[in-house]
């Protein structure tokens, strides 16, 4: 990493992201198998709304600690959430060129 100017190159950039993206994976195995268990109850139940709403919880949860998990992440490498992005969007462009 480029830590004199808090820039992240495209490599480092997959790396920190991907060591984030499992952490919060494993961090969420607990929530998820709760959610998981309440929808299935759900589904047993014909109960549509908790089901969907089941569904929407774990994806606003898991977005919201892989937000807060990244802001972490990037606190501990003094990185600024603009140069994260910078490097995201770096990828993107990338991306579509190829």
């Amino acid at each position: 990493m480029k830590q004199l100017t808090g820039t992240l190159s495209v490599t480092d950039f997959l790396k920190v992201r991907n060591l984030i993206w499992r952490h919060a994976t494993l961090e969420f195995q607990p929530r998820k198998a709760s959610l998981m268990l309440e929808r299935q109850t759900a589904y047993k139940l014909f109960d549509w709304d908790a089901y969907i709403e089941k569904i929407t919880t774990a994806n606003q949860s898991f977005a919201l600690l892989q937000k807060t998990m990244t802001g972490k992440a990037l606190a501990k490498l003094h990185l600024t959430e603009d140069a994260y992005e910078e490097a995201q969007l770096q990828i993107m462009t990338q991306s579509a060129l190829l």
